[in-house]
This record gives structure tokens, C-alpha cells and sequence, in this order.
């Protein structure tokens, strides 16, 4: 029983994702999944938003509390479903019957199903913050649990159990504001805190596993994101441009177990771990009528490193997201979007500010566009007032 609470621990436990290939040193931290970038652009709660994505959004002047919103999120969920072991394991999960042994069978079948090559297998997101005119501050923690596996087998998959938390401020500059036009400029920093295994572990290993035993690396950074944005007809219409994780160097260090590697001042092996940059520009459309409020937005991520490299159709799809939502009655919520040309689809309830979604789509885990799709399912929760 002890074993297969501290597994469900290192599963489901809160803290902050980055999309973690173990052939690289990391990835930029965002609270938002890779796997539904551009629906949660659209409907995701406006802390988050703020945070994540666009902070100019603040000169709304909104007042928004969410307490908590959380995030689950499963990957290759089609195929893990149709296997006899995945399929048992929902049925039990639904029944609260929860038994270690399927545990690990599910778990068996679920890496079988991943096939070779880098794989995320599930991660989940819990954000506490609030916003008010013109600021906002959250923290966030998120799990995301990834493994690579060179043959596709289960036996041979080496998994990485990480950690990330981060709290975040942002302000909101009015640069010019009229019936009009606005300008705004915004900066949101945060101090992130990221751990994970330092040797990947097997299935096998997880089974057995020891957390007081198990070697941790872990290590802090102070990213910071900027954003200029623009608001045509009363804020229906908006350009931003924004620079995200800049000063994006994590101080790392290895540690005997998970006590010391809380303390960010000890470890060994210290280095220090560069995480990219990234220039994205979006456009967003969303106008407020009487009884239906759709919103559309189109982001080009990574413009510098797209025009340094050699661009053709595919590497234009790849940096492009497209998100569209229609809420009606301001009740309820339906949400499609194109995710480097994977599709996406949604839906949502909302009862005072709170809010419940469900989102199934496809995105690429491979190294280029088209060499490895994977579907996931996301189910999010947020309670408090939604200022959306």
C-alpha cells in the first residue's frame, strides 16, 4: 500500500510542467500543456492567462480569483483505453477501486502503447492567484511525468518523475488609453523551482521505489517575460507581441535525497542549465455580443528562431496555433483550435466564475511535424471568479 501511494504521489502530486526530453537539459517553464497550447489560450482562466500568456490582457482592469485551478492531463488516451489493462483500470478508477497490482499493469500497458522515442505520459497542473486592475500573482505547481523508450517496449522505458513550482507577479503598464486605441506594456517575473530524478528510472524501478534513497538534481531560475500589446474598438480587437523567459538559466545541483535538495544553497555538481527564449506575436479577436461571446486567437511562436532557419509549409505550421471559442449565455463554452496543425476540440460549463472543461485533441511528440502524433485528454477545474 505504502509503495503504491508514493507512486500515485509522483503521478498526481502538484508542480509546475516543462515538456522535459531527456536528450536535452530542459525547456522553458509554463503552467499551460503543451498538448492544448492554443485551446487553453482561449479558455483558460484569466490568472493564467494573464500569467502565461498575454499580461496585457490586465488593462481590462478585471478582478479574477482562482481557488485553485486544476489540471489533469492524460496522453495517448485512445490507445491506452482500447488495451485490456487500460480499460480495467478506468472502469476501477471510476468505481474508486484503486488496486496496486492494476496499478502497475496499467502503467505496463500504457508505456507499451507509447511505441519508441521520447513520450509524455500524464502531468497535472494546480494554480492558486489572484488579479486585480492592472496586476496579478499566482502560484503554480505542476507535475509531468515523460519517458524514453529506444525499443518501445515497457521494459525498457526509462521515465523521469519531475518537479516545477513557480510563483509569479505581473504588472500592467497603460501606456496610452482612450475610447479607441490602447497601448500597454507588461512584465511578469517569477521565481521557479525545478527538480526531477537524477537517473531515469525503469517500471520496474518505480515499483520499487524509495524516496528517501533517491538521488534528486534540482535548482532555481528567475525567468522573466515582457509584452506590448494594442486594443482596437472598446478592446474587441488586440495585437501583442511578447518575449518570453528571458534570463531563462536554471542554477542547478545534484542531491542525496529530496531533504537536502529543498535546500537550493547545497548540492554538488553545480552547473547552470540554459532554457530558450521565444518571440511570439498573436492576434485576437473577441467580440462581446448579447447572448454569444466568440473569441478567436492566431499566435506564431518562436518567430526568431523561424526566420534563422530554413523555412518552408511545414515549419510554418509548426509555429502556428489557432484557437476558436463560442460561449453562449456566458454558460457554456465550445472550443476548437489547431495546434501546429493538429486538431483540438472543447467544451466548457460555467456557474459564477467557476468553470469545468473537458479537451481531446492531437499533438506532435515527434522531432518535426507529422513524425509522431499523439492524442491527450484534458480535464480542468477552476473555482473561485473567473473575471472572463
Amino acid at each position: 500500500m505504502k509503495r503504491t501511494i508514493i507512486f500515485l504521489m509522483i503521478i498526481l502530486t502538484a508542480f509546475s510542467a516543462f515538456a522535459y526530453n531527456m536528450n536535452i537539459p530542459g525547456t522553458p517553464f509554463n503552467s499551460m500543456s503543451k498538448a492544448f497550447m492554443p485551446t487553453d489560450a482561449t479558455e483558460s482562466n484569466y490568472v493564467t492567462y494573464a500569467l502565461y500568456k498575454d499580461p496585457t490582457i490586465l488593462s481590462d482592469g478585471k478582478f479574477s480569483l482562482a481557488l485553485p485551478s486544476v489540471s489533469i492531463t492524460h496522453y495517448n488516451t485512445s490507445s491506452f483505453l482500447m488495451s485490456d489493462a487500460g480499460s480495467k483500470f478506468a472502469a476501477d478508477l471510476v468505481r474508486f477501486q484503486i488496486d496496486k497490482n492494476k496499478v502497475y499493469s496499467a502503467l505496463y500497458s500504457l508505456v507499451d502503447s507509447l511505441g519508441v522515442g521520447y513520450n509524455d505520459l500524464l502531468n497535472a497542473d494546480v494554480n492558486v492567484g489572484i488579479a486585480g486592475e492592472n496586476w496579478v500573482m499566482g502560484v503554480n505547481a505542476r507535475t509531468v511525468t515523460d519517458l524514453y523508450s529506444e525499443l518501445g517496449a515497457g521494459t525498457d522505458a526509462e521515465i523521469r518523475p519531475m518537479v516545477d513550482v513557480a510563483g509569479s507577479l505581473g504588472f500592467n503598464i497603460k501606456l496610452v488609453e482612450n475610447d479607441s486605441f490602447n497601448l500597454n506594456f507588461a512584465v511578469v517575473t517569477r521565481f521557479a523551482y525545478r527538480a526531477y530524478t537524477k537517473d531515469t528510472l525503469t517500471v520496474e524501478d518505480i515499483e520499487q521505489f524509495d524516496i528517501e534513497s533517491e538521488e534528486i538534481s534540482s535548482g532555481w531560475a528567475v525567468p522573466v517575460d515582457v509584452s506590448l500589446g494594442t486594443g482596437l474598438f472598446d478592446g474587441s480587437l488586440r495585437f501583442t507581441i511578447s518575449a518570453t523567459n528571458l534570463n531563462g538559466y536554471y542554477y542547478m545541483a545534484d542531491h542525496e535525497n529530496y531533504k537536502s535538495a529543498i535546500d537550493i544553497r547545497g548540492g554538488y555538481n553545480s552547473r547552470t542549465v540554459y532554457t530558450p527564449w521565444s518571440l511570439n506575436a498573436a492576434v485576437i479577436f473577441n467580440p462581446d455580443f448579447q447572448f454569444i461571446n466568440p473569441k478567436v486567437r492566431v499566435e506564431f511562436v518562436d518567430i526568431y528562431n523561424y526566420v534563422l532557419n530554413e523555412n518552408g509549409k511545414e515549419e510554418f505550421i509548426s509555429h502556428l496555433n489557432i484557437g476558436a471559442e463560442i460561449k453562449l449565455f456566458d454558460f457554456i463554452s465550445i472550443k476548437g483550435a489547431l495546434n501546429a496543425g493538429y486538431w483540438q476540440i472543447g467544451a466548457g460549463l460555467d456557474v459564477a466564475g467557476n468553470n469545468i472543461s473537458l479537451l481531446y485533441g492531437w499533438h506532435e511528440a515527434g522531432d518535426k511535424l507529422g513524425y509522431k502524433p499523439v492524442d491527450s485528454l484534458t480535464l480542468r477545474v477552476t473555482l473561485g471568479y473567473d473575471g472572463n
